[in-house]
């Protein structure tokens, strides 16, 4: 491990120029007496690290290498650069080794190359969590993963929406969907979706199983959140909106988005067959356009918008 992290300390002075003992210290999890001890080994070894005390200094690396080529165009530099996002490369355990792997990718890039993926590091931050919703505490994610890699089962206590249970699978991937970290695992008849957040007391099997060899955890992903819409709102509401009601109906989901963008123009405006799980949920969805809005059918869901309308104004009346 101390080998590792001064070859990684070396990189980050060569990827970076400088770098202070409490940065290196942050970046490795150690404290700052350990990276000085780090810094004296390297410079007996050798390696020519240099210190410079008081505000703004720091350590720095002299007379380095001048062979860095690694054959990546600048384009894919900074593409590779993205494969660092701090926040989910933390949460699955592999924050340090992430910083790690980018200071060297930084190391072997030289000329336009490294410019341009230094300055797309130093001004993009990506964050993946929804808007007003804190991360939930996620104490199993690293052991997850780590399963994932080494290809063995877990067992874990699972808590859906309908009951609890306990589950034994083979784990193939993770997704991280709109904030939330989905695990994707090999369960009885296929591959099924379990929320991360809602399990417990996961164990990891010292067994290994067979991965598919022909499984595409991309691909299935996006199969699989089409089969889901399509049992979600498995119903069609036939409305006529007007520009406004478009343009805000369009805002309550790509679902409604897609229908909008699909619609047909109109005289009377423009006509959509818009998806929807139940009557009074596609009722409450198309009452808040207002009159930006005119529902043709089906006759349960005016049948539903006209009971609202009716609450609410005995509501008013009161």
């Amino acid at each position: 491990m101390k080998t590792a992290r001064m070859i990684a300390i070396l990189s980050r002075l060569q990827a970076r120029g400088t770098a202070t003992a409490r940065e290196l210290a942050e970046a490795h999890e150690v404290s700052v007496r350990t990276i000085y001890r780090d810094i004296d080994a390297l410079s007996v070894a050798g390696f020519p690290v240099y210190g410079d005390a008081g505000p703004g200094g720091g350590f720095r690396l002299l007379d380095v290498p001048s062979e860095r080529h690694t054959g990546l165009l600048a384009d894919e530099a900074e593409a590779m650069l993205l494969l660092g996002l701090s926040g989910p490369a933390a949460a699955l355990g592999l924050g340090t080794m992430a910083g790690i792997a980018r200071d060297k990718l930084l190391l072997r890039l030289s000329g336009p190359a490294r410019t341009r993926a230094v300055r797309l590091a130093e001004r993009f931050h990506l964050d993946t969590d929804d808007w007003y919703r804190s991360a939930a505490a996620l104490p199993h994610l690293p052991q997850l993963a780590r399963a994932i890699l080494d290809t063995r089962p877990v067992t874990f206590a699972y808590r859906s929406w309908t009951r609890a249970r306990s589950w034994r699978v083979d784990p193939l991937g993770i997704v991280l969907k709109g904030g939330r970290y989905y695990l994707v695992a090999a369960a009885g008849q296929g591959p099924t979706t379990f929320a991360v957040a809602a399990m417990s007391a996961l164990a990891v099997s010292q067994e290994s199983f067979d991965r598919p060899h022909d499984f595409d955890l991309a691909e299935w992903w996006a199969q699989s959140l089409r089969e889901f819409e399509a049992r979600l709102r498995p119903h069609a509401c036939r409305v006529v909106l007007t520009p406004t009601g478009a343009a805000r109906l369009a805002e309550a989901g790509h679902y409604a988005a897609e229908a909008v963008a699909a619609g047909r123009e109109t005289p009377e405006g423009l006509v959509v067959a818009l998806p929807y799980e139940t009557p009074d949920q596609a009722a409450r969805l198309l009452l808040s356009l207002g009159a930006e809005c005119r529902v043709v059918g089906p006759r349960e869901v005016r049948a539903c918008m006209a009971a609202l309308v009716q609450a609410i104004a005995a509501g008013l009346a009161d």
